[in-house]
């Protein structure tokens, strides 16, 4: 009988790993349908909570470039588009939580149907002034190790400002036109940084 149950449980297992692998693969047919009909949104936008750990920038960015790759208006800028998110991300994971992966760092990416891409990254950590961040061109900062990230963000999307005290800052790329507006909360002009 020990035998016969043994079998039994086998068939079963294997059954059960059966089951569970057409699920996945019914999954990932359901995965690839969607992102097919991205091809076919005039607009799209979606919420990405990521954990606070430096290891999924590159995940998270290289996703976004992918949805973003077939974009007519993105063409051109996806280096630019990726360059920024990497640097909001890790300001955001660095300085908001402290690389701490049991904090969390939110992202909307939002494709608008003007052809404008929308970023927005906020973080759990206290904030910052923004109008008072060095700018790294002067002499006293050249040699700094840090403190190159806002200005790159900056020079690389076209409009940047910051809401909730500096713990969210919004990017926006325009299509196929520039608007070169770098403007902090309220519509002031945020100093480089």
């Amino acid at each position: 009988m020990s035998g016969e149950t043994a079998i039994r449980g086998c068939q079963q297992a294997e059954e059960a790993q059966q089951r569970t692998l057409q699920e996945l693969q019914a999954e990932l047919e359901s995965a690839g349908r969607l992102d097919a009909l991205l091809a076919f949104c005039s607009a799209w936008q979606f919420d990405i909570v990521i954990p606070g750990d430096p290891a999924v920038i590159r995940t998270v960015t290289d996703g976004v470039v992918q949805l973003l790759q077939d974009r007519l208006a993105v063409v051109g800028h996806e280096f630019e588009i990726e360059l920024a998110l990497q640097e909001a991300l890790a300001n955001a994971i660095r300085h908001g939580c402290h690389s701490d992966p049991t904090k969390s760092v939110e992202c909307r990416v939002t494709y608008e149907s003007t052809g404008d891409v929308l970023i927005v990254v906020r973080d759990p950590g206290p904030g910052f002034d923004f109008t008072h961040v060095a700018n790294p061109l002067e002499d006293a900062n050249l040699l700094r190790a840090s403190g190159r990230g806002l200005f790159l963000i900056k020079q690389l999307m076209d409009d940047v400002r910051f809401a909730s005290g500096g713990r969210e800052i919004q990017m926006r790329k325009g299509a196929r036109r520039s608007i070169r507006g770098r403007t902090g909360a309220g519509g002031r002009r945020a100093a480089c940084g």
